[in-house]
């Protein structure tokens, strides 16, 4: 069995980050996961073959590229959760995202 992203989608798995506050009295304050806007944090699995090009086919600049870590809106792309191995893929939980849905990649040098 194998996955192929189709057009423009490109398939991220959600990176674990938490983000912990301290007080100046020395609490450690947990990351809160539900507020509405926040973003997410995903390392670029796999990309469709028209990720960099338009409905004309003409070439499109380089978002991202397989291995960069981005960030997308927490309610953005669709997730999938493979109980199984397919192809190269591990079972886990994963999100199909467009190609415009990505927000931004974080330089990880």
């Amino acid at each position: 069995m194998k996955l192929e992203l189709v057009d423009d989608r490109i398939l991220v798995k959600p990176q674990a980050f938490r983000q912990e506050k301290e007080t100046d009295s020395g609490l450690i304050l947990p990351h809160v996961a539900d507020t509405p806007h926040e973003s997410q944090i995903s390392r670029v699995i796999m990309m469709g073959r028209n990720v960099h090009r338009n409905d004309d086919t003409l070439p499109l600049s380089k978002v991202c590229k397989v291995g960069d870590t981005v960030v997308f809106p927490q309610f953005a792309g669709m997730k999938v959760i493979l109980d199984d191995p397919v192809g190269e893929l591990e079972a886990g939980e994963y999100r199909i995202l467009k190609r415009d849905e990505i927000l931004a990649v974080i330089d990880d040098s």
